[in-house]
């Protein structure tokens, strides 16, 4: 990792502003909420805008039209928090402790032509505890989920 102090509200914006087009698109709503300050995080750029953006895609992807899409930062004294919240299709109880294993798909019935091939979240948490974090889940099944990256904000921060 190429760590760099990063503004994390900037970099989520970002990655926001990219996803609007392909939201539009599916005719999901996709919205940004941060904090009103700006929160920095020791972080490689490039892969947690990788580990975020598979979040969204994931989202977007699960989320039917007329759905809804929150990406937000929110701030700790020694953690920023990047959730991705949506009222997609829900994650089933049984399925939530491998949805994090490389290959696994909760939609059985998408292939890995239509549906991806399953790494999209393996990624995102290997690139959160690559950056001394974690990523959470919290979802119901016909309701949606939410995904939540922490990240240490300072390397003092990254054991506790």
């Amino acid at each position: 990792l190429r760590l760099k102090r990063t503004n994390m509200v900037q970099l989520t914006r970002s990655v926001y502003l990219s996803f609007l087009p392909i939201a539009e698109e599916k005719r999901v709503k996709l919205s940004f909420e941060s904090v009103n300050v700006p929160c920095y995080a020791l972080v490689d750029r490039d892969r947690m805008i990788q580990g975020i953006s598979n979040l969204v895609s994931n989202a977007i992807k699960y989320t039917p039209a007329g759905g809804r899409v929150v990406l937000s930062v929110d701030w700790t004294a020694d953690y920023t928090l990047i959730a991705c919240k949506d009222n997609g299709i829900g994650i089933a109880e049984e399925d939530q402790p491998y949805v994090f294993n490389r290959l696994y798909r909760v939609d059985k019935s998408r292939s890995r032509f239509s549906g991806g091939v399953g790494i999209g979240l393996s990624i995102a948490k290997a690139l959160a505890e690559a950056h001394h974090g974690r990523i959470t889940l919290e979802s119901k099944l016909g309701e949606g989920s939410t995904f939540t990256v922490i990240v240490p904000n300072e390397l003092t921060k990254m054991e506790s």
